[in-house]
């Protein structure tokens, strides 16, 4: 509901509240009439500007959940999905037919024990980067857990 809604809402609530604040008499209670106009003013004026400020927070809020739900599903190392992305778009697949490839990087345990886990997460990449270069766009590239790299191919479109 836009904030100008809201306004006129509370303005249309809050209407009967003016009407009778206009209603004293202005000869005996002048002073009392202009303090309940601002009393009322001021606390129309923090309403507003509450629902003003949880409507930015939970705009905000939605753009940062949405934002970890994706994260949630890449590795973040190699940019490809992670074994729960995989599954979730299989089960988006509405044709299940293709081919699973599996990359399997042998000796990977002695690359990481060899040449420390900074090269072992090079290896990594560059497998993964060359297996994107490889993929249609309806294909599917996922590092599945640790050193396996799954590459599903999708039947080609007739």
């Amino acid at each position: 509901m836009s904030l100008l809604k809201i306004i006129i809402i509370l303005s249309l609530i809050l209407l009967p509240s003016i009407g009778y604040c206009s209603e004293i008499d202005w000869r005996e209670k002048t002073i009392e009439h202009i303090r309940l106009n601002i009393v009322l003013f001021t606390n129309i004026t923090i309403i507003c500007l509450t629902l003003l400020a949880t409507m930015v927070y939970f705009r905000a809020m939605k753009t940062k959940n949405k934002l970890m739900s994706a994260q949630s599903l890449m590795d973040p190392l190699t940019n490809t999905l992670n074994r729960r992305g995989l599954h979730q778009r299989l089960d988006l697949l509405s044709d299940k037919d293709g081919i699973l490839l599996i990359a399997d990087i042998d000796n990977f345990k002695s690359i990481n024990d060899r040449f420390g886990h900074n090269t072992g997460d090079k290896v990594l990449l560059r497998v993964a980067d060359t297996l994107h270069k490889q993929v249609r766009s309806q294909d599917i590239v996922s590092r599945y857990g640790g050193r396996r790299i799954f590459y599903f191919l999708c039947p080609p479109a007739l």
